[in-house]
């Protein structure tokens, strides 16, 4: 990335310029930011204003720096102690000429956006709008370059009047520190810059997240997250290529990942490898850089390039034919290359898709295949040159013409039936075969007969519709079929089917003999049908109101009863009795019968009865458990009795509870109490019975 194409993305991603919030009403007025890095001897400042503007006066004014203690009162700025005896400003350019004699770009970056030369409009736009907007571009690209330079270098954010060391701390205390600027401008305002530390020991930044390589040919793709945070103002990578014992770095100026506004996704950081051998191993890692200058520790990954590129294509010939399943395939290298591993050879039934090969590695050397399981089928073959990183180069492809001989398979699982007017419908399955054409349908009345063709052509489907005559005693009628190729060579003939003729007579009926209804069934008893042909029975019902009938369940005709447990109690059902014969017809309804599930009237018996005396209150408390089995409205009836009189019925509770409380007791002695559920017709019985003493 050059230089001149980062320098206002790099100031905008500075760490402490980015987290600035400028009042874009008032353009005389900057913002300061400061954070800190504690340390257990020192506490590290660093600060910036937000604006360029406001960072070129500052420069003039200086800055302030003071601190006072944290307690739990907040802090108290009459203890406020100034840590600086002069204005910090950034240095002169003497005095960084003397000290810093030795190359150093961030500290020459910080020189020169301090005393570099002037950017000077091109001719003609002197005094104009132009000039303006040159000289605001100026003062955006040395404010950029100076944030970098901060970011990435202690020395350098100390040559330019950004950075302050306290070393009068103790560990474990905590301090607020202000930073403002040292006089007053008439024409320029600045806010003070707060925060807070706590002395501790330094932990070093974590590693960057996620580094991943990819593998490329000549090239290596390393990426990793920019998640950390804070934000690192930038990352450095090194490589090694002697197994991690030593690493050289491979950028001098700071990687930054830029997001544009209003996209959807944040960019992550990124850095091409250029500079690699194929298939030699290297090792990366990565650091990242705080806005105080302190390197993070390491991520690192080991990978290596690939060769990607591969070989020439072949140039396939015309194929040639051996013999009746022999192919001979031939091609050309003009320029084979120094990696070539060898050929594979390939074929399929469709020239663009579905290569399989056909061929084992073939050498170098090769320039010919032949293929003995050669078939029509698959005449399309193609030849692919393999390097030594297996990259293919397939030929075009060549379609070799295979005269086949053999007839084509004997076709399987024909199927058919005949309806009641002598209609046939055959069907059988799609030959797999590529060189089929179609079928010829063939039939005979007899076994013993020569089957003929049903009509003079090839059918060029898996469907056959015919018609026969119901008018004759031959009960049966068969067909086959054969296969037909391309080149009109016939496969022998399938296996036959019979197909009966049906008859138009339908089978008798079955009849029932008893209903026997249960509380929960009905059963049914019948006399099956005597028809020969009779081939299962269908049991149907429905309720006494509905309009249509509903299939129960299908017999074979030698069951003569059923017992339906799928019923209602109360419900009146009526059941009918169809009868289906070998042809499908069915037989003439015959009287169908009634059936109704009783309700006896017995119902569930309340259950963990249990009482309770509450001398306080002079009651006893009844709780009891019940399930209804019923769809329908009930009551409990709670009897009691006493030492001097016998259960009888006393109160009446309604299902919505399952508890009493009795408060008109008659004295001490003896009670007992038991419950009954009763509803319009049914009936519980008495529950089990309990007995309690009131004293």
């Amino acid at each position: 990335m050059k230089r001149s194409s980062i320098v206002i993305l790099l100031s905008l991603l500075s760490s402490i310029a980015v987290a600035q919030q400028v009042d874009s009403t008032n353009p005389r007025f900057s913002k300061l930011s400061v954070r800190a890095r504690a340390d257990k001897d020192s506490v590290v400042l660093r600060w910036a204003p937000a604006r360029p503007g406001g960072w070129r006066i500052a420069n003039k004014l200086g800055y302030i720096v003071e601190r006072m203690p944290l307690t739990s009162n907040g802090g108290d700025s009459s203890k406020a102690e100034r840590l600086t005896k002069t204005a910090i400003k950034p240095w002169p350019l003497d005095e960084l000429k003397n000290k810093f004699r030795q190359r150093d770009d961030f500290i020459g970056i910080a020189g020169q956006v301090l005393y570099g030369k002037t950017f000077s409009p091109p001719a003609g736009s002197r005094g104009s709008v132009d000039e303006l907007r040159f000289a605001a571009q100026e003062l955006e690209n040395r404010f950029g370059f100076a944030m970098l330079a901060a970011d990435n270098s202690a020395k350098a954010a100390e040559v330019l009047g950004l950075r302050f060391v306290d070393k009068t701390v103790h560990e474990g205390e905590s301090y607020i520190y202000r930073v403002y600027t040292a006089s007053k401008d008439t024409t320029y305002g600045f806010d003070t810059a707060y925060c807070i530390v706590t002395v501790k020991a330094f932990e070093k930044p974590a590693a960057p997240e996620a580094l991943v390589a990819k593998a490329g040919d000549k090239n290596i793709l390393l990426e990793w997250a920019d998640n950390n945070f804070p934000k690192y103002s930038g990352y450095y990578l090194e490589r090694s290529e002697d197994g991690g014992k030593t690493y050289k770095p491979l950028n001098s100026m700071p990687i930054v990942s830029i997001t544009p506004e209003g996209a959807k996704a944040d960019n992550t950081p990124k850095f091409t490898d250029t500079t690699i051998q194929n298939y030699k191993q290297y090792s990366y890692r990565v650091y990242g850089v705080n806005a105080f200058g302190d390197h993070s520790d390491y991520a690192e990954v080991l990978t290596q390039g690939q060769d990607f590129t591969p070989p020439a294509m072949p140039i396939l010939s015309m194929t040639e034919q051996l013999g009746m399943n022999r192919v001979k395939i031939k091609w050309q290298m003009k320029q084979p290359s120094a990696d070539l591993k060898g050929f594979i050879v390939s074929r399929s039934d469709n020239s663009l898709s579905g290569y399989y090969d056909r061929s084992t590695l073939l050498p170098p050397t090769a320039r010919e295949y032949i293929d003995d399981s050669a078939s029509e089928d698959a005449p399309f073959y193609i030849v692919s040159a393999i390097d030594t990183a297996n990259n293919l180069a397939p030929s075009v492809p060549v379609m070799a013409s295979v005269v086949d001989t053999l007839p084509p398979i004997v076709p399987t699982g024909l199927a058919g039936s005949i309806d009641t007017n002598g209609v046939v419908h055959l069907h059988w399955p799609l030959s797999t075969e590529k060189k089929l054409r179609g079928y010829r349908v063939l039939w005979a009345n007899d076994l013993s007969h020569e089957f003929t063709q049903r009509i003079n052509h090839v059918i060029e489907d898996t469907v056959f519709t015919d018609t026969v005559s119901l008018n004759t005693l031959t009960q049966y009628v068969y067909y086959q079929i054969a296969a037909v190729d391309k080149r009109f060579g016939h496969s022998a003939a399938c296996k036959p089917i019979a197909l009966r003729r049906p008859d138009k007579v339908p089978p008798e009926a079955s009849v029932f003999t008893t209903v026997h209804n249960t509380t929960n069934a009905v059963v049914l008893n019948w006399e099956p049908s005597l028809s020969p042909d009779a081939a299962e029975q269908i049991l149907l019902r429905k309720k006494e109101k509905d309009a249509s009938w509903q299939t129960i369940t299908k017999l074979n005709t030698k069951i003569k009863t059923y017992t339906d447990e799928s019923v209602e109690q109360n419900q009146i059902y009526l059941y009918r009795l169809d009868v289906v014969d070998s042809s499908g017809l069915h037989s003439k309804p015959t009287m169908d019968v009634q059936g109704r599930a009783y309700d006896n009237g017995k119902r569930n018996t309340a259950s963990n009865l249990s009482a309770a005396y509450d001398q306080k209150q002079n009651t006893i408390n009844l709780k009891w458990n019940y399930t209804s089995d019923k769809k329908e409205k009930y009551w409990f009836v709670v009897y009691r009795g006493t030492d001097v009189s016998a259960l009888s019925q006393y109160k009446s509770v309604q299902s919505s509870s399952t508890s009493f409380t009795d408060n008109a007791l008659i004295g001490k002695g003896a009670y007992k109490y038991a419950i009954r559920v009763l509803s319009a017709i049914g009936d519980s019985g008495l529950s089990d019975a309990v007995t309690v003493q009131v004293k």
